[in-house]
């Protein structure tokens, strides 16, 4: 009967260290970095997965969430990449 008893404790143990394991992994919060410049006006910025953004235009800084704008990450790193020359990682 003890060692039911014990293989039972010790199932028990490794199905928490897994959900605990499990609950440990997070996706990582990808960023895109750009800097674009038009005649005298300059931008530079970085926008992050989870909602949050931060700029330099002229010299003036800002930060704020994009996702009162946008409806997600995808349309928000698309139009970093593809209009501003932004790099993500």
């Amino acid at each position: 009967m003890k060692i039911v008893k014990w293989t039972a404790r010790l199932i028990g143990l490794i199905a928490i260290i897994a959900s605990v394991e499990s609950c440990k992994k997070e996706d990582p919060n990808e960023c895109c970095t750009f800097s674009y410049s038009y005649g005298s006006y300059s931008i530079s910025g970085k926008a992050c997965q989870d909602g949050t953004f931060t700029y330099t235009y002229n010299g003036t800084s800002d930060s704020g969430t994009w996702t009162d704008d946008y409806d997600s990450w995808s349309e928000v790193k698309s139009l970093l990449v593809n209009d501003y020359g932004a790099t993500c990682s």
